[in-house]
C-alpha cells in the first residue's frame, strides 16, 4: 500500500503540529518506569531523619515504620504506583504526590471489623503544610481477607485519583 501524495504545499500534519511540534508532544506525554523491589537496600528512599528506620521481614519484605519518599517521584505530578501489601496490624498506608514530609496525599486501607472476612474500608486526606485535611473514606466493594498479599494501584492524573485493589476499582475522587 503506497501513502498518499499530499496536495502540493499542504501539509499532512495539522497546523501548529508540524513534525518538531509533534515530537514535543510525543516527549511530554513519554512514560518513565521506576521500580524499587528493595533487594539493593533502601537508598533510593528519603525520610525525615534522612534514610528510613523500615526493616526487612524474613521473606525479604519490607515492613515500613515511619513515612518515607521514594526520591525520584517526589517532582512526579501525573503517574500511577503500584505495589504489593499485606495487612498486618488492621491498617497499610501509603501517600501519593509528596512533595516534601509536610504536603502529600494519604492513602489507608483500615479494618473496620475483625473476623475471617474482615470489613475493610479506604480513608484518604491530604496533608498540606503538616496539617492533616477532610478525611473521607468508603467500604470496600471487594471482599478481602487476612494475611493475603494485595496488588494495590493508584493512579493520580491532575485532581484526579483511582485506587484499584487486586484489579477491581475500589475508590476514585477529585482533590483540587
Amino acid at each position: 500500500v503506497e501513502a498518499p501524495t499530499p496536495v502540493s504545499g499542504a501539509s499532512s500534519y495539522p497546523p501548529g503540529e508540524e513534525p518538531s511540534d509533534l515530537r514535543n508532544l510525543i516527549l511530554d506525554r513519554k512514560a518513565i518506569e521506576m521500580a524499587d523491589d528493595f533487594h539493593m537496600g533502601l537508598s533510593s528512599w528519603t525520610s525525615r531523619k534522612g534514610g528510613p528506620d523500615w526493616r526487612y521481614d524474613p521473606t525479604g519484605f519490607v515492613i515500613p515504620r515511619s513515612l518515607s519518599i521514594f526520591k525520584p517521584s517526589i517532582e512526579m505530578k501525573d503517574y500511577s504506583m503500584e505495589f504489593l501489601t499485606k495487612i498486618d496490624l488492621r491498617a497499610v498506608s501509603w501517600v501519593g504526590r509528596a512533595s516534601d514530609f509536610s504536603n502529600y496525599y494519604v492513602v489507608k486501607l483500615v479494618e473496620r471489623a475483625g473476623g475471617p472476612l474482615p470489613k475493610m474500608t479506604l480513608v484518604h486526606y491530604p496533608v498540606i503544610a503538616g496539617r492533616a485535611g477532610l478525611r473521607k473514606e468508603v467500604r470496600l466493594p471487594i471482599t478481602v481477607y487476612k494475611d493475603t498479599l494485595y496488588r494495590v494501584r493508584m493512579d493520580i492524573r491532575g485532581s484526579n485519583f483511582a485506587v484499584w485493589i487486586q484489579g477491581a476499582l475500589v475508590d476514585s475522587w477529585t482533590e483540587d
